[in-house]
């Protein structure tokens, strides 16, 4: 959250926004195997932020310029309980509705009131910091893996006119939730 605080860097052209999960390599290296050939191809100036995976941070690895979202996500935390959503009675209603329609239809009872409250209460806690990242960084493009989860910096992203580019990590098949 200190020595690879992504605030304490200075502007960069390319912004890569890693994958949670490396993979270690024959040398004993761990690679993000998304963004790592990409990275070592690029002329500009760029930085790689790691996502938060549990305050876990494989090493050795060979990727340069690296911070970690750490910061971020303990932010984040501290900030949840002044983002919590109020949701009126009719946003409330229909999403009781939806519960209700859920169980009938599959027999299975999920709170999606909670699941909405607590994914926009997260949201909403770290949003703020994304913007001032971007503010700070100015990159012209961000290279995201994956998209999903990630909805916040894609949104800041968009807002500050920097292009998000998602780069594949898999497969999509009629068997694949996405």
């Amino acid at each position: 959250s200190i020595f690879r605080n992504p605030f304490f860097n200075n502007k960069s052209d390319v912004l890569f926004w890693g994958h949670p999960r490396r993979v270690q390599q024959p040398d004993g290296f761990w690679s993000d195997v998304y963004c790592d050939p990409l990275i070592d191809e690029i002329k500009n100036k760029f930085l790689y932020i790691e996502p938060f995976y549990g305050s876990l941070h494989l090493e050795p690895i060979k990727t340069q310029n690296v911070s970690y979202e750490d910061f971020i996500s303990f932010w984040g935390f501290l900030n949840k309980p002044f983002s919590k959503p109020k949701l009126n009675k009719s946003q409330i209603d229909e999403l009781t509705f939806i519960e209700d329609r859920f169980q009938k239809e599959f027999n299975a009872k999920i709170n999606i009131l909670n699941r909405v409250i607590s994914t926009v209460t997260l949201y909403r806690s770290k949003k703020p910091l994304y913007d001032l990242l971007l503010k700070k960084l100015k990159p012209k493009l961000l290279f995201i893996t994956p998209s999903y989860g990630n909805e916040n910096i894609i949104e800041s992203s968009k807002e500050s006119g920097t292009t998000v580019l998602e780069i594949q990590h898999g497969l999509i098949s009629n068997y694949h939730m996405g």
